[in-house]
Protein backbone atom coordinates (compact mmCIF):
# COMPACT_ATOMS: atom_id res chain seq x y z
CA UNK A 1 0.00 0.00 0.00
CA UNK A 2 1.24 3.10 -1.22
CA UNK A 3 1.56 6.07 1.66
CA UNK A 4 0.05 9.01 1.59
CA UNK A 5 1.72 11.89 2.96
CA UNK A 6 -0.33 14.43 5.69
CA UNK A 7 0.12 18.03 6.77
CA UNK A 8 -1.20 19.09 10.02
CA UNK A 9 -1.22 22.79 10.78
CA UNK A 10 -1.56 23.30 14.43
CA UNK A 11 -1.04 26.34 16.93
CA UNK A 12 1.59 24.08 19.33
CA UNK A 13 3.02 21.01 19.14
CA UNK A 14 4.50 18.71 22.05
CA UNK A 15 7.18 16.46 21.62
CA UNK A 16 6.70 14.35 24.05
CA UNK A 17 9.79 11.37 23.14
CA UNK A 18 11.36 11.36 26.98
CA UNK A 19 14.86 12.72 27.44
CA UNK A 20 16.77 10.38 24.74
CA UNK A 21 14.56 10.74 21.83
CA UNK A 22 13.11 14.28 22.13
CA UNK A 23 16.02 16.45 21.68
CA UNK A 24 16.84 13.50 18.96
CA UNK A 25 13.43 13.72 17.20
CA UNK A 26 14.26 17.96 17.49
CA UNK A 27 17.84 17.43 15.68
CA UNK A 28 16.22 15.32 13.16
CA UNK A 29 13.52 18.34 12.40
CA UNK A 30 16.19 21.13 12.11
CA UNK A 31 16.12 23.02 15.27
CA UNK A 32 20.33 23.81 16.24
CA UNK A 33 19.15 25.40 19.59
CA UNK A 34 22.47 25.26 21.71
CA UNK A 35 20.61 23.35 24.29
CA UNK A 36 19.03 20.64 23.05
CA UNK A 37 20.41 17.61 23.88
CA UNK A 38 22.74 18.98 26.60
CA UNK A 39 22.39 18.71 30.18
CA UNK A 40 21.42 15.50 30.39
CA UNK A 41 20.43 13.93 33.96
CA UNK A 42 19.79 10.53 35.18
CA UNK A 43 19.61 10.03 38.83
CA UNK A 44 22.31 7.63 39.11
CA UNK A 45 21.91 4.62 41.03
CA UNK A 46 24.51 2.30 42.92
CA UNK A 47 23.37 -0.69 44.61
CA UNK A 48 24.85 -2.33 47.54
CA UNK A 49 23.17 -5.85 48.77
CA UNK A 50 23.45 -7.60 51.76
CA UNK A 51 22.84 -11.63 52.42
CA UNK A 52 21.35 -12.73 55.24
CA UNK A 53 21.70 -16.85 55.74
CA UNK A 54 19.02 -18.78 55.82
CA UNK A 55 16.63 -15.54 56.46
CA UNK A 56 14.03 -15.53 53.10
CA UNK A 57 13.52 -11.61 52.41
CA UNK A 58 11.30 -12.09 49.98
CA UNK A 59 12.78 -9.71 47.60
CA UNK A 60 9.86 -10.84 44.70
CA UNK A 61 6.99 -9.51 47.58
CA UNK A 62 6.51 -7.73 50.21
CA UNK A 63 6.67 -3.72 50.52
CA UNK A 64 7.38 -2.75 47.37
CA UNK A 65 9.66 0.12 47.65
CA UNK A 66 10.64 1.29 50.89
CA UNK A 67 12.65 5.05 51.21
CA UNK A 68 15.14 6.56 53.54
CA UNK A 69 16.86 9.84 53.40
CA UNK A 70 20.06 11.20 55.14
CA UNK A 71 20.76 14.74 55.61
CA UNK A 72 23.44 15.97 57.12
CA UNK A 73 21.99 18.96 57.91
CA UNK A 74 19.14 17.50 59.71
CA UNK A 75 19.37 17.96 63.95
CA UNK A 76 20.18 14.59 65.77
CA UNK A 77 20.80 14.04 69.54
CA UNK A 78 24.88 14.39 69.30
CA UNK A 79 24.58 17.00 66.69
CA UNK A 80 22.60 20.04 66.34
CA UNK A 81 22.07 21.41 62.93
CA UNK A 82 24.73 23.58 61.54
CA UNK A 83 23.38 26.72 60.51
CA UNK A 84 26.15 27.23 57.58
CA UNK A 85 25.82 23.93 56.16
CA UNK A 86 26.86 23.82 52.68
CA UNK A 87 23.42 22.74 50.07
CA UNK A 88 23.34 18.97 50.02
CA UNK A 89 19.92 16.96 48.66
CA UNK A 90 20.74 14.15 51.07
CA UNK A 91 21.37 10.14 50.86
CA UNK A 92 17.80 8.73 49.07
CA UNK A 93 18.14 5.04 49.74
CA UNK A 94 15.73 2.40 49.33
CA UNK A 95 14.44 -1.40 48.93
CA UNK A 96 13.42 -1.81 45.19
CA UNK A 97 11.61 -4.89 44.13
CA UNK A 98 14.18 -7.18 42.76
CA UNK A 99 12.72 -10.19 40.51
CA UNK A 100 16.04 -12.30 39.30
CA UNK A 101 16.38 -11.15 35.99
CA UNK A 102 17.16 -7.54 37.38
CA UNK A 103 18.71 -9.19 39.93
CA UNK A 104 21.00 -11.22 37.53
CA UNK A 105 21.92 -7.66 35.82
CA UNK A 106 23.50 -6.20 38.66
CA UNK A 107 25.73 -9.31 39.90
CA UNK A 108 29.28 -9.40 39.06
CA UNK A 109 30.79 -12.21 36.38
CA UNK A 110 33.17 -13.57 39.21
CA UNK A 111 35.71 -16.71 38.64
CA UNK A 112 34.72 -17.51 34.91
CA UNK A 113 30.86 -17.48 35.89
CA UNK A 114 31.23 -19.34 38.96
CA UNK A 115 30.68 -16.76 41.28
CA UNK A 116 27.72 -15.30 39.24
CA UNK A 117 26.15 -18.64 39.95
CA UNK A 118 27.20 -18.65 43.34
CA UNK A 119 25.04 -15.48 44.08
CA UNK A 120 22.67 -15.83 42.06
CA UNK A 121 21.69 -18.88 44.08
CA UNK A 122 21.62 -16.66 47.16
CA UNK A 123 18.74 -14.79 45.58
CA UNK A 124 16.50 -15.40 48.43
CA UNK A 125 18.31 -14.70 50.95
CA UNK A 126 19.36 -11.65 50.19
CA UNK A 127 18.25 -7.87 50.68
CA UNK A 128 19.67 -4.68 48.00
CA UNK A 129 19.54 -1.52 48.44
CA UNK A 130 20.08 1.28 45.82
CA UNK A 131 20.69 4.88 46.40
CA UNK A 132 19.11 7.73 43.86
CA UNK A 133 21.74 10.48 43.60
CA UNK A 134 20.99 13.69 42.82
CA UNK A 135 23.42 15.01 39.84
CA UNK A 136 24.43 18.29 39.02
CA UNK A 137 25.28 17.21 35.46
CA UNK A 138 27.32 19.18 32.97
CA UNK A 139 26.87 20.40 28.75
CA UNK A 140 28.69 17.91 28.23
CA UNK A 141 27.14 15.15 29.00
CA UNK A 142 24.29 15.35 26.20
CA UNK A 143 22.05 12.89 23.57
CA UNK A 144 23.45 13.92 20.06
CA UNK A 145 23.11 11.99 16.48
CA UNK A 146 24.74 9.32 14.83
CA UNK A 147 24.56 9.12 11.10
CA UNK A 148 21.36 7.28 10.82
CA UNK A 149 19.73 10.30 13.03
CA UNK A 150 19.53 8.02 16.24
CA UNK A 151 20.08 9.19 19.71
CA UNK A 152 23.42 8.75 21.52
CA UNK A 153 24.21 9.47 24.69
CA UNK A 154 27.25 10.85 26.12
CA UNK A 155 27.45 10.86 30.08
CA UNK A 156 30.32 10.63 32.60
CA UNK A 157 29.66 11.69 36.16
CA UNK A 158 31.25 14.79 37.45
CA UNK A 159 33.18 14.97 40.93
CA UNK A 160 30.64 16.09 42.62
CA UNK A 161 27.95 13.58 41.48
CA UNK A 162 31.13 11.30 42.24
CA UNK A 163 31.59 12.60 46.21
CA UNK A 164 27.58 12.23 46.48
CA UNK A 165 27.72 8.60 44.89
CA UNK A 166 30.26 7.31 47.42
CA UNK A 167 28.50 8.87 50.54
CA UNK A 168 25.47 6.88 48.96
CA UNK A 169 27.71 4.09 48.78
CA UNK A 170 28.99 4.45 52.90
CA UNK A 171 25.44 4.46 53.83
CA UNK A 172 24.12 1.35 52.50
CA UNK A 173 26.90 -0.26 53.44
CA UNK A 174 27.05 0.89 57.11
CA UNK A 175 22.71 -0.02 57.07
CA UNK A 176 23.63 -3.55 55.76
CA UNK A 177 26.32 -4.11 58.33
CA UNK A 178 23.25 -2.71 61.72
CA UNK A 179 20.66 -4.48 59.99
CA UNK A 180 22.91 -7.96 60.46
CA UNK A 181 23.85 -9.45 56.96
CA UNK A 182 26.79 -11.64 57.37
CA UNK A 183 28.09 -10.49 53.86
CA UNK A 184 27.73 -7.59 51.02
CA UNK A 185 28.89 -7.35 47.97
CA UNK A 186 28.91 -3.35 45.86
CA UNK A 187 27.28 -4.31 42.10
CA UNK A 188 30.49 -3.99 40.44
CA UNK A 189 32.80 -6.02 37.74
CA UNK A 190 35.56 -5.90 40.16
CA UNK A 191 37.00 -9.47 42.05
CA UNK A 192 36.88 -7.40 45.65
CA UNK A 193 33.72 -6.02 45.39
CA UNK A 194 31.86 -8.54 48.20
CA UNK A 195 32.98 -8.55 51.42
CA UNK A 196 32.43 -11.23 54.06
CA UNK A 197 33.92 -9.79 57.47
CA UNK A 198 31.25 -8.12 58.37
CA UNK A 199 32.56 -8.62 62.43
CA UNK A 200 35.62 -7.23 61.96
CA UNK A 201 35.91 -3.81 62.45
CA UNK A 202 39.09 -2.55 60.90
CA UNK A 203 38.24 -4.53 57.73
CA UNK A 204 34.96 -3.37 57.32
CA UNK A 205 36.29 0.72 57.66
CA UNK A 206 38.80 -0.85 54.99
CA UNK A 207 36.46 -2.08 52.35
CA UNK A 208 34.51 1.27 52.82
CA UNK A 209 37.56 3.42 52.57
CA UNK A 210 39.01 1.51 49.57
CA UNK A 211 35.83 2.05 47.41
CA UNK A 212 35.35 5.61 48.20
CA UNK A 213 39.12 6.44 47.37
CA UNK A 214 38.64 4.06 43.96
CA UNK A 215 35.83 6.66 42.93
CA UNK A 216 33.25 5.32 40.18
CA UNK A 217 35.77 3.68 37.45
CA UNK A 218 34.24 3.60 33.72
CA UNK A 219 33.27 -0.04 32.83
CA UNK A 220 33.83 -1.27 36.07
CA UNK A 221 31.57 0.58 38.75
CA UNK A 222 27.88 -0.74 37.69
CA UNK A 223 25.47 2.27 37.58
CA UNK A 224 21.71 2.16 37.00
CA UNK A 225 19.48 5.11 35.72
CA UNK A 226 15.63 5.19 35.54
CA UNK A 227 15.20 8.58 35.11
CA UNK A 228 16.18 10.79 32.45
CA UNK A 229 15.69 14.56 32.62
CA UNK A 230 17.00 17.54 31.39
CA UNK A 231 18.21 17.61 27.75
CA UNK A 232 15.49 19.71 26.37
CA UNK A 233 15.72 23.00 28.88
CA UNK A 234 12.61 25.27 28.58
CA UNK A 235 13.77 27.90 30.73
Amino acid sequence: MASTPVRVRAVAVVSAGGSLHSPAFLLRSGLRHDKIGRHLTLHPVMCVAGFYGTLNTGLDRGVSMGVVVHDPRMPTRAAPAAPSAPPFHGCAIETPPVQPGLWAIALPWLSGGLGFKALSLVYRSSAPFIFISRDSSSGENRVVLNADGQPVIHYKVTPRDEALLMTGLERMLRMQRAAGASACFVASEREDCIFNEMGNEDAFEAFITGHKKRGVVPNSTTIFSAHQMSSCRMS
